[in-house]
C-alpha cells in the first residue's frame, strides 16, 4: 500500500507543478490598446504594453475593428473582440529599439488578439466596462540581420475594456475609445490550485497509510 500512496502523492505533487507552469508563454503584465470610433468602423491604433522585459510599441492599422460606436441607438450591441497581423503591424519600438513588426520576410507572422464579451448599449451614456484576454505572437524583425531581434511567438494577456459613451443628437449615441487595460494575473490563484493539490496529496498518502 505504501509504494500506492508515494505514486499518487508525487502525481498530485506533479500536477501542482504543472499548474505553476506557462510553459514558455510569456504574459503582457501592463499596458494599453485603443481603438477609436469612426464613420466607417473602429480604427485600431497603438499596442503600448510591457511583455519579456520589454516595452513594446506597436502601431496597428489595416482593416477596421468591431468595436465601434458612431452612431449607436441605445440597446445597440457591440462587440469588442477583434485582431490584426502581417503588414497590419506596422514599425515600432521595443526597449528604443527600432523593430518592425509586420516584415513579410519575418521567420512567423506578428498577430494580436482580442476576445470579449458583447456590450449592450442598455444604460444610456456613461461607462462600459467588460474583461477581456488577449494572445498574440510578435517578431521584431530586423532587415539588417534577418531575424527576430524581439522574439516573442508566445504571448498571452488579460484586462478589462472600457467605453465611455457620450450622447449625440437625435438619442443616438457615441464612444470616442474602447480602452483595452491590461493587468498583472494574479498569481494567488495558481498558488492557492497548487498548494491545495499538495495538502490533498498529503491527505490521501496519510488515509492509504493507515
Amino acid at each position: 500500500m505504501k509504494s500506492k500512496a508515494r505514486i499518487v502523492f508525487f502525481a498530485f505533487v506533479f500536477l501542482a507543478y504543472l499548474s505553476s507552469q506557462s510553459f514558455g508563454t510569456t504574459t503582457v503584465t501592463s499596458g494599453t490598446f485603443l481603438v477609436f470610433s469612426t464613420y466607417l468602423g473602429g480604427a485600431p491604433s497603438v499596442l503600448s504594453v510591457t511583455a519579456g522585459g520589454f516595452g513594446l510599441y506597436v502601431p496597428v492599422g489595416g482593416h477596421y475593428w468591431q468595436a465601434n460606436c458612431f452612431y449607436c441607438a441605445p440597446g445597440t450591441v457591440v462587440h469588442i473582440s477583434g485582431s490584426a497581423a502581417g503588414t497590419d503591424l506596422g514599425p515600432g519600438f521595443a526597449n528604443g529599439l527600432s523593430v518592425d513588426w509586420g516584415n513579410p520576410n519575418a521567420p512567423y507572422e506578428s498577430v494580436i488578439s482580442f476576445t470579449g464579451p458583447d456590450i449592450r448599449l442598455n444604460h444610456g451614456a456613461g461607462n462600459y466596462i467588460v474583461p477581456f484576454s488577449f494572445s498574440g505572437a510578435l517578431c521584431g524583425f530586423d532587415p539588417g540581420t534577418g531575424t527576430c531581434v524581439v522574439n516573442l511567438p508566445y504571448l498571452s494577456g488579460q484586462g478589462t475594456m472600457e467605453a465611455v459613451t457620450e450622447d449625440r443628437w437625435n438619442g443616438t449615441l457615441f464612444v470616442d475609445t474602447f480602452g483595452y487595460a491590461f493587468q498583472t494575473p494574479e498569481p494567488g490563484a495558481l498558488a492557492l490550485f497548487g498548494s491545495g493539490v499538495v495538502g490533498l496529496a498529503g491527505l490521501i498518502r496519510r488515509k492509504i497509510d493507515r
